[in-house]
């Protein structure tokens, strides 16, 4: 007879090989093409800047652009990954086989969910490295051509760059846990997708709504991991509002994920 310790290593294998699996097709299909470009798309808003010097205030305008690149093509790319998976006509029919082996609907869930937040993971660490050291390179030419203009600060502080990186991929780990919620009920992967993005924008736009109602009251407030100032010295924000930040995102992760769960446990495949 089995102990509970080698039950759940073998319980929790399943997820992990689906996991695997999920991360392997994001891949193949849209992972490097839209890293690629928003690379490319860095390297061309750079080079252009490189002409106008209107000195500190490049940085900060070059945070925000790179941030909002992030934002943008990162929720793109897991909210059509996480639709396909569970949505697209070869996705269901590999569903089908991964199910009717002894793997639990729970698991399948969860080794999809946990995939698309690897792989926005690796997204949000590729492109905030890589704006981390354009802005890197842009400082040292600005401070070599201009130091004055460095004089009462506004240089960028680096710690606080790599936590709005961490912050955006909290928001899309969010955002993934929602759109994985509509998929699991959806018969469309259009309406799945087109959902998803309503989510999104709706939890941009939540706290601007005086009252929110009950309805839109459930969707995340996508405002509270917006990207911290880099060029402020005082702009790292305490560790126990980080701490806030992740239990209210694991709140709504663990709640999206288990009402994807029940919902899917009922449907016919």
């Amino acid at each position: 007879m089995k102990s509970w310790s080698a039950i759940l290593r073998l319980r929790a294998g399943a997820p992990l090989a689906i996991a695997g699996d999920t991360l392997r097709q994001a891949y193949r299909q849209l992972l490097p093409g839209a890293c690629l470009v928003l690379a490319l798309g860095f390297m061309v808003g750079a080079h252009a800047l490189h002409s106008l010097n209107f000195g500190a205030a490049e940085l900060k305008f070059l945070g925000d652009w790179g941030f909002g690149a992030i934002a943008f093509f990162g929720a793109a790319l897991t909210i059509t990954t996480t639709a396909q998976l569970l949505l697209g006509g070869e996705e269901r029919a590999a569903a089908q086989m991964v199910l009717a082996k002894p793997v639990w609907r729970v698991e399948f869930i969860a080794g999809r969910y946990l995939g698309v937040a690897v792989m926005a993971g690796v997204f949000c660490a590729v492109l905030t490295t890589l704006l981390a050291l354009q802005l890197y390179w842009r400082q040292g030419l600005l401070l070599r051509q201009f130091p004055q203009i460095f004089a009462d600060g506004g240089e960028v502080h680096f710690g606080t760059l790599l936590v709005s990186g961490f912050l955006q991929w909290l928001q899309l780990t969010v955002l993934a846990a929602f759109v994985l919620l509509v998929a699991s009920f959806a018969e469309s992967q259009l309406f799945a997708m087109g959902m998803g993005f309503v989510i999104w924008v709706g939890g941009q736009l939540r706290s601007l709504a005086p009252d929110p109602g009950p309805v839109a009251g459930l969707l995340p407030d996508f405002q509270l991991f917006a990207p911290l100032n880099p060029l402020t010295a005082d702009g790292l924000p305490p560790w126990v509002y980080l701490g806030q930040i992740g239990l209210y995102a694991l709140g709504h992760i663990v709640t999206a994920v288990g009402l994807a769960v029940f919902v899917y446990r009922r449907r016919d495949l």
